[in-house]
């Protein structure tokens, strides 16, 4: 880059940022030249100016936020070669709920960033079926020669908006009707839950929502943070869970 203005410099401070948790050592070998030339044209306006450039812009994610899982960045330098090179690789890995590791052969399809944690979406051994992989789980991998197998008719932008990471109960779409605290609903008319979402003010003052969204357990904690707020009408299979979850929460705190 012969040139460096001050907004490119800014964007490469704000790439570091985010850059530096998720790429290993290899990668960033190749950009670290770039980041420390912002760092230094930047140092440099902010003495001169008024403002100081990189303090005034910020990344976050929205949610509680969590310490993000520690990466082993030895494996995830082999996770990006063998994702790069199309290659198998050769894993220990650790799942969620299990003690002892587990080997596989993993072909490699794509990866994903979602909010603290980094997925590996692949198959395993010689299998088709798509799974997830937290990165921070794999204890250790190995790069192989063979070329990984790579998933039929599999797109992973296509994988995302079918809400594999939202998690989905069933594959069928529901129409929700729920009714919102005028408050909480604030944000649904700038940021629609679907393309057929309607509002409507309700006598008490409450707004109803009606839309026709995936049947996730991301849609539940979603509403579930709203807590009394909220108030689901509709599928009545979904008000039954909810009104479910309220009496052993009044349990558990009545317990108390």
């Amino acid at each position: 880059i012969p040139e460096m203005s001050p907004l490119t410099a800014l964007t490469f401070t704000l790439v570091e940022s985010f850059l530096c948790q998720v790429l290993p050592p290899t990668f960033l070998n190749y950009l670290n030249p770039h980041f420390r030339r912002a760092k230094n044209l930047l140092g440099k306006l902010q003495s001169t100016h008024p403002y100081r450039w990189a303090e005034k812009i910020r990344i976050i994610s929205r949610g509680q936020l969590l310490i993000p899982a520690l990466v082993n960045h030895e494996t995830l330098e082999i996770v990006y070669k063998a994702l790069i090179s199309e290659k198998q690789f050769h894993a220990k890995y650790r799942a969620k709920d299990g003690k002892v590791p587990k080997e596989y052969n993993v072909h490699p399809q794509g990866l994903v960033f979602r909010n603290e944690i980094i997925y590996l979406v692949c198959t395993l051994r010689k299998y088709e079926d798509i799974r997830q992989l937290a990165i921070h789980r794999f204890e250790s991998a190995e790069l192989l020669e063979e070329p990984r197998i790579a998933a039929k008719n599999f797109n992973l932008d296509k994988y995302i908006t079918e809400g594999k990471f939202s998690y989905p109960t069933e594959e069928n779409l529901i129409k929700i009707h729920v009714l919102f605290d005028p408050k909480a609903a604030a944000h649904l008319y700038e940021t629609p839950l679907s393309e057929d979402q309607s509002l409507s003010e309700k006598k008490d003052g409450r707004i109803q929502l009606n839309a026709t969204v995936k049947n996730t357990s991301e849609l539940r904690w979603w509403l579930l943070g709203f807590g009394d707020l909220v108030e689901v009408l509709k599928p009545k299979k979904l008000r039954d869970e909810f009104a479910s979850k309220v009496k052993n929460l009044a349990v558990m705190y009545r317990a108390s």
